[in-house]
């Protein structure tokens, strides 16, 4: 499914995740991976641990996918400004991983 016609599912999901309602999480994880979009769920989910809870940012696997964006949102957030670019180094790093597996 083209990723423009997602929208609106991958809006909710970071909302859901932001505002811990887990069964939305669940929900929105499990028709992403039905309909193929596994690759936008891998890769923004360092974007949203990031955005949302930087310390969880070195617990990122290649495990289950629903898993961790349900664990995410039970998390409380963190949001602390002076962590900024310790989490823009901890994401180029993610990437740097993710591109060498790929």
């Amino acid at each position: 499914m083209n990723e423009q016609n997602l929208q609106v599912e991958h809006s909710l999901l970071q909302k859901a995740v932001r505002r811990g309602q887990v069964e939305v999480v669940d929900k929105v994880v499990k028709y992403l991976l039905s309909v193929g979009d596994s690759r936008w769920l891998s890769k923004r989910l360092a974007v949203i641990i990031y955005e949302e809870c930087w310390p969880l940012g070195n617990q990122i696997t290649e495990g289950n996918l629903l898993e961790q964006y349900k664990n995410l949102a039970l998390t409380q957030k963190n949001k602390d400004a002076c962590r900024v670019g310790y989490s823009c180094l901890s994401l180029q790093r993610w990437r740097l991983v993710c591109s060498e597996r790929n």
